[in-house]
């Protein structure tokens, strides 16, 4: 009697620990995460989100939550969460020139930004991002080479990066479609837009900003071809009219 009320009460505290356990530790001090990261020479992931953000949800949910990222940023990382609703997140938001969530800043430890997303990320990809600036920070360690050396190491690795996923994107073209909704100058606007429509759908809405001419799109759900994007559409002109269906390239 006595040896299964103890295994009860340790299967209680299994259930109650393992959601905790089973998503990234974020920290809520975006200054204090920064002197951490310099402190154990480590990448510093940098997640900006809102509570009104149904992306920064769905990453939460189905990304923060993956089992191997969980233990590789344990081991390899420190995460922090930065609220742009709150006072302290806002002002960061603004040294950093966040306009669109989800965005993910990742930083060297000496605070130099290393990569920027503004988008949905898979936990593939936050990974190989640091994994891919780790090795920077190893190499550097390695030469023992002066400040400026590494730095230009830096700035050829983010530019055949860059390149690498521009060449990416043509070759995925009209492979990945979008419901647009809206697109508009004004970031304001689009988030205006985002939190009316939020209500009227269950597909993901997310805001994009054209790096070339920057404009902003309200996108919603996320297709593999025109037929399949094609099918939601009557849905999305239920309370958008001017719904129209793009390719990602396009956007």
């Amino acid at each position: 009697m006595r040896t299964t009320f103890l295994l009860s009460i340790i299967c209680a505290l299994c259930m109650a620990m393992s959601p905790s356990e089973n998503k990234v530790k974020f920290m809520d001090d975006f200054s204090k995460a920064q002197r951490i990261a310099k402190k154990q020479n480590k990448i510093l992931m940098v997640d900006f989100t809102a509570s009104w953000c149904g992306a920064c949800r769905m990453m939460d949910r189905d990304v923060f939550s993956d089992s191997k990222l969980v233990r590789y940023i344990s081991s390899n990382a420190v995460a922090v969460k930065v609220d742009i609703d709150q006072f302290d997140g806002m002002l960061v938001k603004q040294e950093y020139g966040v306009t669109v969530l989800p965005t993910v800043l990742f930083f060297y430890p000496d605070g130099q930004v290393a990569h920027r997303v503004e988008r949905v990320m898979s936990a593939r990809e936050i990974e190989q991002t640091i994994e891919d600036h780790t090795e920077l920070l190893v190499h550097q360690k390695g030469q023992n080479s002066n400040s400026s050396r590494w730095r230009r190491q830096v700035e050829e690795h983010q530019a055949n990066k860059l390149r690498k996923e521009e060449a990416a994107k043509k070759e995925v073209i009209g492979q990945s479609y979008k419901i647009v909704l809206v697109r508009t100058s004004s970031y304001d606007t689009a988030l205006r837009f985002y939190q009316r429509y939020e209500t009227e759908t269950t597909e993901l809405l997310t805001i994009f900003e054209s790096q070339r001419n920057n404009i902003y799109s309200l996108t919603m759900g996320d297709f593999d071809s025109p037929e399949e994007a094609r099918r939601m559409l009557s849905e999305a002109k239920r309370f958008c009219e001017d719904a129209r269906i793009k390719a990602m390239t396009d956007l």
